[in-house]
């Protein structure tokens, strides 16, 4: 309901020129997200997402990092990490989702939740959840709504340095490799070796 609040109706807009409208719907939405800030939803999201922890990591990934340690041999059997349970699937996705909507408030907004660490929430949840897939979408959406017209925020983001590089069943299967470079901390894609595309499939499928 209240992803459905916070979107754009452009269908419904009265006819009138294109800049004023876009203006119009960008007053009104602000207007909506900054009364949600004040009524505390900011904090209440935050709060959830925290709750709710980092996604765990993909079942393939944690699979290779296992084979990886133990030489290749077949991974053990291991008890699942503690996770909070989600109440449905796809209920981080929605949180994100309305956290970074309502990011569109303006810079009172952004500062709030820059301020309460939710600039690091957002970019922990940027890594895919295989229970939310479309949590990492609205997190991308939610940094970017962040980082607008707001220098500060878009300084605070920068000091932040890929640590790790997550490869992804994607990548497998298009016969690339995710490479972080230890020097400059960017990320690179290289073409594996011939021979070395992954084609399996998940059991589970």
């Amino acid at each position: 309901m209240l992803r459905a609040a916070l979107a754009r109706d452009e269908d419904s807009a009265k006819p009138q020129p294109k800049q004023e409208a876009e203006a119009a719907a960008a007053a009104g939405l602000a207007a909506v997200a900054q009364y949600l800030h004040h009524l505390g939803l900011v904090q209440q999201l935050l709060q959830m997402l925290t709750a709710l922890g980092p996604p765990p990591k993909p079942k393939q990934q944690q699979q290779r990092e296992l084979e990886q340690q133990q030489g290749q041999s077949p991974p053990p059997q291991q008890e699942p990490q503690p996770q909070h349970q989600q109440p449905y699937a796809g209920y981080r996705a929605d949180v994100v989702a309305v956290l970074s909507n309502i990011l569109l408030g303006g810079r009172q907004v952004q500062g709030a939740v820059m301020s309460a660490g939710g600039i690091e929430l957002l970019l922990n949840n940027c890594n895919l959840d295989d229970t939310a897939p479309m949590a990492r979408e609205w997190a991308l959406w939610g940094i970017r709504n962040a980082c607008k017209d707001n220098e500060a925020v878009q300084q605070y983001v920068s000091q932040f340095q890929a640590v790790d590089a997550v490869q992804t069943p994607e990548l497998d299967r298009m016969g690339v490799q995710l490479e972080l470079d230890q020097m400059t901390h960017k990320l690179k894609l290289t073409k594996k070796p011939d021979g070395q595309v992954d084609v399996t499939v998940d059991k589970d499928e």
